[in-house]
């Protein structure tokens, strides 16, 4: 960090002998004011030579041709809804795995249970 500041504020090191504090805090403002004006202008050249460069339109035509998502591999014939639906991929299953699912009902239907009351409880 004072490597950084060495080479931000070189003149920041020299000694501040017979200066009130006023001066010092306008040469540091001066100093500071100074830096940020110069980054300023350096990002304002690198916009300006962004904005002016010429726009490059791709050519998507030449693009690779990747394989289809869902392939069937059964006789099955499925509608095109199936097929959409499918071809979103695995994040978009319509169905969860039976023994998933059971348990998930079962822990569920416990915790459920064990806010009734009391009485209720040793019913069930």
């Amino acid at each position: 960090m004072s490597a950084k500041r060495k080479g931000i504020f070189p003149n920041l090191r020299r000694p501040f002998k017979n200066k009130t504090s006023a001066n010092m805090q306008e040469y540091i403002d001066e100093q500071i004011n100074r830096l940020m004006d110069n980054i300023y202008h350096k990002l304002n050249k690198k916009l300006d030579a962004l904005i002016n460069q010429p726009n490059t339109r791709h050519n998507n035509g030449n693009a690779p041709k990747f394989q289809p998502r869902l392939i069937n591999l059964t006789n099955i014939k499925f509608t095109k809804e199936q097929v959409q639906t499918l071809s979103l991929g695995p994040n978009f299953t319509i169905e969860q795995e039976p023994k998933q699912y059971i348990n998930k009902l079962i822990i569920d239907t416990e915790y459920a249970i064990r806010y009734l009351e009391p009485k209720i409880q040793n019913t069930l």
